[in-house]
C-alpha cells in the first residue's frame, strides 16, 4: 500500500513538471513591436472587430472629440481621422474627452467615452 502511494505521488510530481515545462515553451509565432508607436494619444483602447481589423482610439490626437487608427497586424497603423466632433451646437457634449472605449454591435462600431455634456 505504501509503495502505491509513493508511486502515485511521484507520478503526480512528474505530471506537474511536464505540465509546467511544456507550458513554458516559446511560441513559434513572434510579433516584433517597436515602441513608441506612431500614435499621438494616451489611454489607448484596441478592439479586434469581426472584420479581423484592430481599431484603436484614445485620449488626444484631436481637440474636442475622438480620433481612430486601424491595423491588420498591430504594427502598421493607418490614421482613420476624427470619428467624433464634440463642442458644437448640435453635439451632445462640450469638453473633457477622456479615455474612450470602442465596441462592436451588429457589425457597427460604437464609441463610449466620458465627457461633459451640453447644458
Amino acid at each position: 500500500m505504501k509503495r502505491i502511494r509513493i508511486n502515485t505521488f511521484l507520478l503526480g510530481i512528474l505530471f506537474l513538471q511536464l505540465t509546467f515545462f511544456t507550458g513554458c515553451q516559446s511560441q513559434n509565432e513572434q510579433l516584433d513591436i517597436e515602441n513608441p508607436l506612431p500614435v499621438k494619444f494616451g489611454d489607448p483602447y484596441i478592439l479586434k472587430a469581426s472584420d479581423g481589423i484592430y481599431y484603436m482610439i484614445g485620449t488626444g490626437g484631436v481637440s474636442d472629440g475622438f480620433k481612430m487608427y486601424s491595423s491588420s497586424d498591430l504594427k502598421n497603423w493607418k490614421d482613420e481621422g476624427r470619428i467624433y466632433q464634440g463642442n458644437t451646437s448640435d453635439s451632445w457634449n462640450m469638453a473633457n474627452f477622456w479615455a474612450p472605449e470602442l465596441y462592436e454591435k451588429d457589425g457597427k462600431l460604437i464609441v463610449h467615452g466620458p465627457t461633459t455634456k451640453q447644458e
